[in-house]
């Protein structure tokens, strides 16, 4: 979350063609970590191939449904919270400009000694990982400034605002990873075992460690849950370490927690296109091109969907309450909710979250035949695996909140409304209540020039330069209005 795509993705995704020719011979030949019976080549060629693959539907829950849609603000900096700068590292500050109250009052506070919130998770960003153990990332949100692995501790004022918010029935959850400090977990995972029980123990504790920690020093302030933001780039073919480092340690996360986990589109939450979507929506070679490129018969391009469906509590009901998608940082690639203009970006974003949320039937070689809607893509990308869907109540969207707080696929008030009317008009009351929006990040949203944006600027961004909490409210009214499964309109938002 928040990252800039590093420049080597960024080559990679410019080197694919909006056609995928360009890879068919490298994609043909990924045939590991498949989800379900991989099509061979001689069926296709002779057409044997009978009722496409379906993946196990990951929607089944005990818990309770979902009542009003979430607002989800990761919090990685202190902006807002009564400062009027805060240190970047030892030889810059970030500015909070944006804040009317800086160095006068705590804005954030104020929030919520008043009820005026509409956020309904606060995050805090980041735990990473050092040797063993698990510590606080630099950043101005620790009272310390991070970096520690055994002091846990907020900065008093950002301490205070999640005090305030709990007693409000908030929720307040601490984010292992993020872009600088996934790149040492796979070193860390390795360190807990040779094997998934004893890796599975070792990281469990932890957390039971670290969740300890920061109790012990924030006074009543409790953990909700447990956030995942573990980013290791790319696809993640299932069964190999990257895709068993992640599952493992959303095992490993205590089941009275909350759990969350957040990739982007193309770490494999790929999603083939209806045909619905033929006529003004995405057609197979957008919506399974660029970084969703893989044996689409399979079920590669969503491989984080089967993980997902494998991760159960002990009474059955879903390990993750809410998958968060990042729809930014996808530049122009139209599978992974990027786009060349605003109304690509948000075309993309809408026909991907509403299919991974109801799902889509598989389609065989020979359903593709001639007179079939398929069949201009009957050779490329060819047949694919059905989904039975998460359903819209654990499928949360992510944005960044301002033009600076993410690499690309900013969307302004008035084009972040229209997506999330596009994606209330597209899943029309199926799937249950739409799961909300989560943004990256509160802190950025109040802040004006430093190094924690980029371009070193982070404006504009939701609720322009005077009203952060009216441009909040408003994105949380928009998502009441939204229907829900059963055709009428959410009551309340918290």
């Amino acid at each position: 979350l928040g990252g800039i795509v590093g420049l080597q993705q960024r080559v990679r995704v410019a080197m694919r063609t909006s056609t995928g020719f360009a890879c068919l011979a490298i994609c043909s030949c990924i045939a590991s970590g498949v989800l379900g019976a991989r099509i061979s080549t001689e069926n296709v060629a002779a057409g044997e191939v009978g009722k496409a693959a379906t993946l196990p539907s990951t929607s089944t829950s005990t818990s309770t449904p979902l009542a009003t849609p979430r607002l989800i603000a990761y919090l990685n900096c202190a902006c807002g919270f009564g400062k009027d700068r805060v240190r970047h590292d030892a030889f810059s500050f970030d500015e909070c400009g944006n804040d009317p109250n800086r160095n006068t009052s705590n804005t954030v506070l104020g929030w919520e000694r008043e009820n005026v919130s509409p956020i309904t998770h606060y995050i805090l960003s980041f735990l990473s990982f050092d040797g063993a153990a698990i510590q606080t990332d630099p950043g101005s949100i620790w009272a310390d400034g991070g970096g520690s692995t055994t002091e846990f501790v907020l900065d008093a004022d950002v301490g205070a605002a999640m005090a305030a918010a709990q007693r409000n029935n908030k929720k307040v959850m601490l984010s292992l990873g993020g872009e600088t400090g996934s790149s040492r977990y796979l070193e860390w995972w390795r360190t807990h075992g040779s094997t998934a029980e004893a890796r599975v123990g070792g990281m469990h504790a932890a957390i039971v460690a670290a969740i300890e920690r920061f109790e012990q020093g924030n006074g009543g302030l409790k953990v909700d849950g447990i956030d995942i933001d573990i980013e290791l780039g790319g696809g993640y073919v299932v069964d190999g370490d990257k895709w068993t480092a992640t599952k493992e340690l959303i095992e490993a996360i205590p089941d009275q927690y909350l759990a969350a986990f957040v990739p982007q589109v193309g770490n494999v939450l790929c999603a083939a296109a209806v045909v619905d979507d033929l006529g003004d929506g995405l057609g197979p070679l957008d919506a399974l091109g660029g970084q969703c490129m893989g044996p689409s018969d399979t079920g590669a391009p969503w491989s984080l969907a089967l993980m997902d469906a494998q991760l159960k509590r002990a009474d059955g009901s879903p390990k993750l309450d809410w998958l968060g998608v990042q729809y930014y940082n996808a530049g122009p690639a139209l599978c992974c909710g990027g786009g060349t203009t605003a109304a690509e970006e948000s075309k993309s974003a809408a026909q991907n979250y509403k299919n991974l949320a109801l799902g889509w039937p598989g389609v065989t070689v020979a359903e593709m035949a001639s007179g079939s809607p398929w069949e201009t893509w009957r050779w490329w990308p060819g047949p694919w695996a059905g989904f039975d869907g998460i359903g819209a109540d654990r499928l949360v969207l992510g944005k960044p909140g301002c033009n600076g707080c993410a690499g690309s696929n900013y969307l302004g008030e008035a084009n972040m409304e229209s997506l999330l009317r596009s994606v209330g008009s597209g899943l029309g009351g199926r799937g249950g209540t739409f799961g909300g929006v989560l943004f990256w990040d509160l802190c950025r949203l109040f802040g004006t020039d430093g190094k924690f944006c980029v371009s070193s600027h982070c404006q504009p961004g939701w609720g322009g330069t005077t009203d952060v909490l009216g441009g909040l409210q408003q994105l949380a009214s928009v998502m009441q209005s939204m229907p829900t499964a059963s055709g009428t309109n959410n009551a309340s938002f918290v």
